[in-house]
C-alpha cells in the first residue's frame, strides 16, 4: 500500500451501511471493532472513520489509536465527508 492509500472504515450498524455508505468502505460496526483489530491491521493502510455524526467515528478513532493504529483520522459524518471527497454515496452492499 502506497502512502495515500486510505481505507475507509464506517462505523455504523450494518442496516445504516446498507442505506447508504462511501464507495468501497468496509462496514466494521463500532461494537464489533475490538474484535476486528487484526483484520483492520492486516490491511497497512491508513484509516478514515466515519459514521452519520461523527460521534462514533471519533470512538472508533480513540479505540484503534489505544489499539497502536498511528495513521488515524476521523472523517465524521457520511454526507459531510462523501462532499469532501467528491464521491456519491452509494447503497447496498458496494
Amino acid at each position: 500500500a502506497t502512502a495515500t492509500t486510505r481505507t475507509y472504515i464506517d462505523g455504523r450498524t450494518p442496516a445504516e451501511y446498507a442505506s447508504g455508505h462511501l464507495p468501497g468502505a468496509l462496514n466494521v460496526p463500532l461494537q464489533n471493532m475490538n474484535s476486528r483489530l487484526d483484520e483492520l491491521r492486516a490491511l497497512g493502510t491508513g484509516i478514515t472513520t466515519y459514521c452519520r455524526s461523527g460521534n462514533r467515528s471519533g470512538k472508533a478513532k480513540s479505540l484503534l489509536e489505544d489499539a497502536g493504529f498511528t495513521d488515524v483520522t476521523n472523517g465524521g459524518g457520511l454526507e459531510s465527508l462523501a462532499k469532501q471527497l467528491g464521491v456519491e454515496v452509494v447503497t447496498g452492499g458496494k
